[in-house]
């Protein structure tokens, strides 16, 4: 057995005494690099909390849920959809920005100028994004709001609130939308 100062460790407890010396290591480890570590010694594994961008932790997760799906789901390729609308001098004035799976359109974002709001051209972009959507065989699209944004705007371009978080001290309400495609918006416009 060890001796440690005239102290004889017997080797389990060595072996915590140098788990506990390593934790404190990736501790002090995880403080310089920005990052919470916590260790679950009863499954071996060890919990980072990251306050930044991780870019590559992001992917590595989003690959493991894409082959969940695909095992309950088929192989679906998710592709992006961004639609832009551009003024004389190439500026961004507005845009809908989502993603088309599994036969789904989720939007993610929509934003208009404050100069060009109340002119159609929201609806228009929406409009763009959804024929897109059915080109590419979606059924529904669905996003959600908060109620200082546009429910009422999505609403009357044929979304329905289908669930709700209620505001609370320092939050909005939240509502989730959907809307049901259909081919005759291909062609509307």
């Amino acid at each position: 057995m060890p001796v440690c100062q005239g102290v004889i460790i017997a080797p389990r407890q060595l072996i915590l005494i140098l788990n506990y010396c390593l934790t404190a290591y990736c501790y002090r480890l995880a403080i310089k690099l920005n990052f919470t570590y916590v260790q679950l010694e009863e499954l071996g594994l060890n919990i980072e909390i990251i306050d930044q961008e991780a870019n590559d932790v992001v992917g590595q997760l989003t690959a493991g849920l894409r082959q969940f799906n695909v095992e309950h789901l088929g192989d679906e390729a998710t592709q992006p959809l961004t639609i832009v609308a551009r003024n004389t001098t190439g500026d961004i004035v507005g845009g809908v920005v989502g993603r088309t799976i599994y036969k789904n359109l989720l939007i993610n974002l929509v934003w208009i100028d404050a100069h060009y709001r109340g002119q159609g051209l929201g609806q228009k972009l929406m409009q763009v994004a959804q024929t897109q959507a059915i080109k590419r065989g979606c059924l529904i699209a669905q996003l959600d709001t908060l109620d200082f944004q546009a429910p009422g705007f999505y609403q009357k371009l044929g979304f329905i609130i289908i669930g709700t978080v209620p505001k609370f001290p320092g939050s909005p309400e939240r509502y989730f939308m959907m809307k049901h495609l259909s081919c005759n918006e291909t062609n509307e416009g």
